[in-house]
């Protein structure tokens, strides 16, 4: 009986990398191909004119290789910088929301009492008119009662007004876009770049020669993106 055969292990090939799917030939907007290599770095590259004759110019892609490493680095850089921004802008927006949340208590405390205030004035301004239609009080008297009161009644309508327009401003931060900010900061201190924040992030990363990259993110945050 024959021994059997001690057959070497297959290599380990990755097929993909965290950027496959994502990164794009900024020329021809096609996904570029990954390649893996045993002993020299990965590469990506645009297949459209690999193998085709057609003339390549500045403004066509062509077949150079782009290092993947390089690619990742720059992703990396990029998402770490938009990270810091959020780190900063998560905790600054949750220190707003503190003050403008009592802020905004404040002045609709403000607003309830002009409001209880009109009311007033409107039920005094009945009274009189009632009082006058029984005699009990002259016209005099009740045509400057009610001026008076109108007058209240207008200063304070006018004083909500201009209050409502400050708590617009007042407007916080929603929950959604809060937690948004926390998850991108996190970002910030990743070694290395993963799929987790590619997926979260990176919507293409478009490449160009001379080492130039064009990412269009992801992210939905007016806050980051203003």
């Amino acid at each position: 009986m024959k021994g059997k055969r001690n057959r070497k292990p297959r290599p380990y090939r990755p097929r993909r990398t965290v950027l496959s799917g994502s990164c794009v030939c900024g020329y021809c907007n096609r996904a570029m191909h990954y390649e893996y290599r045993r002993s020299l770095p990965d590469i990506f590259y645009c297949q459209t004119t690999r193998h085709a004759d057609v003339p390549v110019d500045e403004n066509t892609c062509d077949c150079r290789v782009y290092e993947v490493d390089r690619i990742n680095a720059a992703v990396l850089k990029a998402i770490k910088q938009i990270g810091e921004l959020a780190e900063k802008k998560y905790c600054i927006a949750k220190c707003d929301n503190s003050d403008k949340k009592e802020a905004a208590t404040k002045l609709e405390r403000e607003i309830g009492q002009l409001r209880q205030r009109i009311l007033q004035k409107k039920t005094e301004k009945q009274d009189c008119y009632e009082r006058y239609i029984l005699e009990e009080a002259d016209r005099n008297q009740y045509l400057a009662v009610k001026k008076a009161c109108d007058a209240e009644i207008e200063a304070a309508e006018k004083k909500i007004a201009k209050l409502g327009k400050e708590m617009a401003m007042q407007a916080e931060v929603d929950d959604e876009q809060l937690k948004e900010l926390e998850n991108i900061s996190l970002f910030a201190r990743e070694p290395a770049l993963t799929k987790e924040m590619v997926e979260a992030m990176i919507k293409e990363v478009r490449v160009y020669r001379d080492d130039r990259y064009e990412i269009i993110w992801n992210f939905k945050n007016c806050i980051l993106n203003g």
